[in-house]
């Protein structure tokens, strides 16, 4: 083999190995942009049913509560004072709920492949096969 014939086979390599880098990394992005598009569903459906949920709920506590002010009379500070202290219980309790579950990653499945891609990488770095 000449000298020629390796700095083809070298710059070939190159080349091939630059641009299976750059389709992985094109696939990364692409996987990416689907799971940002997804979340960005999942937040607004999210935002949609809480904010209904939250007027509806606010409707009827109000409701109720003028119905037992009107039915007890007599006795409407107590009912009022009961009902706040209810709905901030409950609120805290919604509060620290939600917040448990929020604790999701949110790019999971871009991390597991970027993860493999690295460790692909590094057995092919060691002339390893790949698990």
């Amino acid at each position: 083999m000449s000298s020629t014939d390796e700095g083809a086979g070298f710059a070939g390599g190159a080349v091939q190995a630059a641009t299976r880098t750059l389709e992985a990394l094109r696939t990364r992005l692409e996987l990416i942009g689907l799971e940002l598009a997804d979340a960005q569903d999942r937040l607004m459906r999210r935002l949609l049913c809480g904010a209904l949920a939250l007027f509806l709920l606010m409707l009827g506590l109000f409701a109720a509560l003028v119905w037992a002010s009107l039915a007890w009379w007599e006795n409407r500070l107590w009912l009022s004072g009961l009902v706040a202290v209810a709905c901030l219980a409950g609120g805290t309790l919604l509060a620290l709920v939600a917040a448990r579950k929020i604790r999701t990653q949110p790019f999971h499945d871009s991390v597991a492949e970027l993860n493999e891609d690295i460790r692909a990488l590094k057995a092919s770095l060691h002339h390893e096969p790949p698990p």
